[in-house]
């Protein structure tokens, strides 16, 4: 005699509960060296609210090529850097 199939009852499944979000007021991120780069870099972020409220970036090395390039069209780092 063949077995009976019971159903399994279905189980609600529980509703994901919110999970509140928690942003710091202000946050300031370094990253101090930035790697694979030549010099040195570093870089500088504040952030309130998730959102990015200031930023800023230094170099510690002049190579000349800033200076090369300054007034020149924004394309031509691309075509120019790679051969200095």
């Amino acid at each position: 005699m063949p077995e009976k199939v019971v159903p399994k009852k279905a189980v609600p499944k529980a509703a994901p509960k919110a999970v509140p979000k928690v942003v710091p007021k202000k946050v300031k991120v370094v990253i101090d060296p930035v790697t694979r780069i030549e010099g040195h870099l570093k870089i500088e972020v504040e952030v309130e609210g998730g959102k990015v409220i200031n930023a800023r970036s230094s170099g510690t090395m002049h190579r000349g090529i800033e200076t090369i390039l300054q007034g020149r069209n924004p394309v031509d780092p691309h075509v120019l850097v790679p051969r200095v």
